[in-house]
Parts: structure tokens; C-alpha cells; sequence
């Protein structure tokens, strides 16, 4: 799948990141077309993994930002958070499961597929959301799960 367009930016892993992390995701989606029901999906997805790197990455407490790629593929978008941590990926919990750790369930269920990719010291979260399609449909030529 050829990527027509990308955005990046950075914040700081602070508690503000993920709210602004929110506004900025929209901002883009908003500015290119997509509508707000399937824009919620992918802020969504964004407030979730970026939460995850305030809550489970170290790299948050020495300063490392958070990172965001945004990119347009055609009929559908990839969000990329970056943090500063390879050594864990995220996990997708158990159903039932009271306690913390139902986000992921939840950036499964809105992503039309999602995975992990190390890269050198850090680790990237993606998503893939379809703009204008079913949840959970796969994407074309997306690859599935870990990468």
C-alpha cells in the first residue's frame, strides 16, 4: 500500500501528551477529510497507546518524547506512537479482566489491524484505521499482528 501523505510531531511524555496527542490526531484528520465518527476511532487508538508509554515506557521519566506518525494510505490511516522502551510490547487482555489493561482490547476492536515493530532502542505501536469502513475489517495489503 503506497503512503500519500505523513505527519509527524512530538511531545513531551507528560501527562498533557495524551490530550494533546488527542487534538492533534483530529486536527489532521478533520483538516483531510475524514468524518468525526471514523477521526474518534483513530484518537481513540492514539489516546490508549500513548497513555500506555506515560504508564509503561521509562523512557517518559528521562525525558525521551513521545513520538507520532500519522500517515494517509489511500482509503485508510496508520498511527505510529513512538516511545523509548524495545523491550515490551503491548498486551491485549483477557476479557473479564477488571483491573487496568483493557486498552488494548479496545484499540483491537476500533483498528482494522494493529501490531509492533522494534526499532533500535524504542519500540513503535501502530493501528490502522479505514476511513469510511466496517471496524475490524482488514486492511488490504496491511500486514497482520507483530511485525
Amino acid at each position: 500500500m503506497t503512503t500519500l501523505q505523513v505527519w509527524e510531531t512530538e511531545f513531551p511524555a507528560q501527562a498533557q501528551a495524551a490530550r494533546a496527542a488527542r487534538g492533534w490526531v483530529r486536527q489532521v484528520l478533520t483538516e483531510h477529510g475524514w468524518t468525526p465518527d471514523r477521526a474518534d476511532d483513530v484518537v481513540t487508538i492514539c489516546s490508549e497507546l500513548v497513555t500506555n508509554v506515560l504508564l509503561h515506557a521509562p523512557g517518559h521519566r528521562s525525558g525521551i518524547p513521545v513520538r507520532l506518525e500519522l500517515d494517509r494510505l489511500g482509503g485508510s490511516c496508520r498511527l505510529e506512537i513512538s516511545d523509548g522502551r524495545a523491550e515490551r510490547g503491548p498486551v491485549v487482555r483477557p476479557a473479564g479482566v477488571r483491573d487496568h489493561g483493557q486498552g488494548m482490547r479496545l484499540v483491537e476492536a476500533l483498528a482494522a489491524d494493529w501490531g509492533v515493530v522494534a526499532r533500535g532502542g524504542s519500540k513503535t505501536v501502530w493501528a490502522v484505521v479505514l476511513h469510511g469502513s466496517v471496524r475490524g475489517a482488514p486492511a488490504e495489503g496491511v500486514p497482520s499482528g507483530v511485525s
